[in-house]
This record gives C-alpha cells, structure tokens and sequence, in this order.
C-alpha cells in the first residue's frame, strides 16, 4: 500500500517531467499546453480514477508528442502500470491510423488507459476552450461513443 508521502511524490514526479516534456509548447489558443494535461488529470480524478490513472493523465501525450520513451520514464521512476497505459495512450501517426488507435486501446481492456483517452477526448472537445475543427469534433465524439458506451 502506498503512503501519502509516496503517492505524493510519485505525482510530483509525473507533474515534473510532464512540464518539461511540454516545455515551450502551446495549444491551438496560444496557452501553455501543459494546461491540457493538467485538466485531463482532474477529469480523471472527478470520475473516481486512481492514482496511476492520474499520472498516466499527466504525462499522456509524453511519448507521442514530448520526445520521451518508455525507457526514459522508467529511468525517472515512474511506475510500470503508468508506462504500460502510456504506450497504450501513444500513436505513430505514421504507421496507425486514429480508429485502429482506438480500437487497441479497447481491446487492451486496460481501464487506466481507457478513461484517460475518454477524459483526453472530452477535454478536447470542450468548446468552452476555443472552436475544434468540425472534422475532428466527428472523430473525437465517435471514439468516445466507443471508449464509453
């Protein structure tokens, strides 16, 4: 069983190498894009997820869009379960496609990764943060009516 202070510093760990994964980086508005990892975090909190859930939501787009690998993350102690819905939560867009990326993400039965990318796609939908493109509105709302349905 974990302890505040572990849990603590596990979560700080995350936070940390998720601000320096994204350092520089703004989202479509012009913002901080660490803010868009944060908020998926609290979502993911909000809905009962567990610690790992929470860090696998800080730190979701590390490997895809931050330059970090699955080695890297384990070198800065971030624990297995976290690393293993990260590879989940990560896509080459070269070599998969969106649906087929969805699709494993279910098939993995992995609950951690699978309501981080639900939280992820509701955070990206959210109008209240700037207009989303309507082709990708279709595509965001599809994968969640199958990621939750």
């Amino acid at each position: 069983m974990s302890t505040v202070d572990d849990t603590t510093d596990r979560l700080g760990a995350c936070l940390a190498v998720a601000a320096l994964a994204h350092r520089g980086q703004k989202d479509k508005q012009g913002k901080p894009y660490l803010s868009h990892p944060l908020r998926v975090a609290a979502r993911v909190f909000d809905k009962g997820g567990d610690w790992t859930a929470v860090m696998a939501a800080l730190l979701h787009d590390v490997i895809e869009d931050g330059g970090f690998s699955r080695a890297d993350l384990e070198a800065r102690g971030i624990a297995p379960q976290v690393c293993d819905a990260l590879e989940l939560l990560s896509r080459d867009k070269h070599t998969e496609g969106y649906e087929d990326f969805i699709l494993r993400i279910i098939e993995s039965g992995n609950a951690t990764a699978i309501l981080v990318k639900t939280c992820d796609l509701e955070d990206n939908l959210d109008l209240s943060r700037g207009p989303v493109p309507e082709a990708l509105v279709g595509r965001y709302r599809r994968a969640l009516a199958r990621l939750a349905p």
